[in-house]
């Protein structure tokens, strides 16, 4: 009881009391605004999107871009086939939405991949994840990854 009138006392001589005396209320307001930030970051994004980044852990670094792509008839190329091979060792099938329209969500994640920095890639259809790849930002990497490689953190 003495502290809480000492503060007011404080607080009448023209005090403002420190967040260092309040640390749970500044943990929750810490919690806020970083939720707030991810929300901005996901503006636009179907909740499917955000549910699976949200399962896989992934914290986002960047706002994300939303497209929409029809898939090619037959994922073979020397795009599609490696994307492919990604989704699949990620336990998805890109191939099951050949030659329907997709959304493709791409955004920056903390994470990396070979020690290089990385972004996110998650397609999707409807309420359906086709698939979840990662990529490395940086062009002199370049390459595709499966959300399961060994060497990628996310």
């Amino acid at each position: 009881m003495g502290n809480l009138s000492q503060n007011v006392t404080n607080h009448e001589a023209g005090k403002v009391p420190t967040l260092k005396k309040y640390p749970v209320v500044f943990l929750i307001l810490l919690s806020v605004c970083c939720q707030c930030e991810r929300q901005n970051d996901l503006e636009g994004v179907d909740q499917v999107v955000i549910d699976e980044l949200e399962r896989l852990g992934v914290n986002t670094d960047g706002k994300a871009e939303v497209e929409e792509k029809k898939l090619p008839e037959v994922l073979d190329d020397s795009h599609y086939g490696v994307v492919c091979l990604c989704c699949s060792d990620g336990g998805y099938d890109l191939e099951e939405y050949a030659e329907q329209w997709v959304t493709y969500t791409k955004v920056d994640i903390k994470g990396d991949c070979f020690e290089h920095k990385i972004e996110i890639f998650v397609i999707s259809k409807d309420e359906d994840i086709a698939c979840v790849y990662l990529a490395a930002r940086e062009n002199m990497a370049g390459g595709l990854y499966s959300i399961n490689n060994e060497f990628c953190h996310i």
